[in-house]
């Protein structure tokens, strides 16, 4: 039996600026998109007491197939979008406690071989401001200090 490839993960060179503008975005993410939820942050919404474990369990539906989504407000934000643009699960309980596509959102990734090519959607403001900001688009394997053009990067993949 062969031993499992080891995965190469290809990120922008500003993948480590990024960071969500939170209340100072003008189109957020909490905002006009259906939130699925993982099971196992499901389970952990579910388990939790007090005011906000009510209003978690208020705001999730179970959808049609078992899996769970916000159940959005009628203008279509996140029924935990607070008024001044926050999150009040980060702002009550942290970060930690995010469903997967809340802590991921806008980052995605695709295999290609063995390596894992990562990137940032463009539907998020400040990934496009990174973007924007570069005069041409440096990648960098995760762990390593040299970047490198998209160019050696097609040579690499082949």
């Amino acid at each position: 039996m062969s031993e499992p490839q080891e995965i190469i993960t290809v990120w922008p060179d500003f993948a480590e600026d990024f960071a969500c503008k939170a209340d100072l975005c003008q189109h957020s993410c909490c905002r006009g998109w259906e939130i699925d939820i993982d099971a196992a942050t499901a389970a952990y919404y579910a388990s939790l007491e007090g005011p906000l474990g009510e209003a978690l369990r208020e705001n999730i539906d179970v959808l049609a197939d078992g899996t769970h989504a916000f159940h959005l407000t009628v203008d279509e934000h996140c029924p935990f979008l607070r008024e001044d643009g926050l999150c009040r699960l980060i702002r009550e309980i942290g970060e930690e406690a995010l469903c997967e596509v809340c802590t991921m959102h806008p980052r995605f990734f695709i295999m290609s071989g063995g390596v894992e090519l990562a990137g940032f959607g463009l539907a998020c403001e400040k990934a496009v401001e990174l973007l924007l900001a570069v005069d041409s688009l440096r990648l960098r394997a995760e762990g390593e200090s040299q970047s490198f053009d998209f160019g050696a990067l097609l040579a690499f993949l082949g």
